[in-house]
């Protein structure tokens, strides 16, 4: 089984959509993930990816620290993830969506999402 794993660069270069190897728990093996998002320490958040109509929930594959390094670098793409699922579980309470530097996005094994380049 595989899962399609989306990089969101906080720098908002191009997103990078990859396949990787499941693991029996039925997601990627950090190992894999680190070298895509430059850490070697993650931390799982949760999100809900929307596009054409279609949503679902998603994890987010982030480093740990990155809100603690000297100049985070937020990643407004993945964070817009995050706040798509705390607006529908917080409303006006949320929580700080806000998540930083490179993420990966972590689709459902059983899903398979199509990304359009940027244009």
């Amino acid at each position: 089984m595989t899962n399609q794993v989306l990089i969101l660069k906080a720098d908002d270069s191009p997103a990078e959509m990859h396949t990787l190897e499941s693991n029996a728990d039925g997601q990627p093996s950090f190992k894999d993930v680190y070298p895509l998002i430059n850490t070697n320490i993650i931390e799982i958040a949760h999100g809900r990816w929307v596009q054409d109509g279609q949503s679902c929930d998603v994890e987010l594959y982030c480093d740990e620290e990155g809100l603690m390094k000297a100049d985070p670098k937020i990643n407004y793409r993945a964070s817009q993830v995050r706040y798509n699922l705390f607006k529908q579980q917080y409303g006006a309470q949320m929580p700080d969506p806000r998540l930083a530097g490179d993420v990966a996005v972590v689709f459902p094994a059983d899903l398979k999402v199509k990304i359009e380049p940027d244009a």
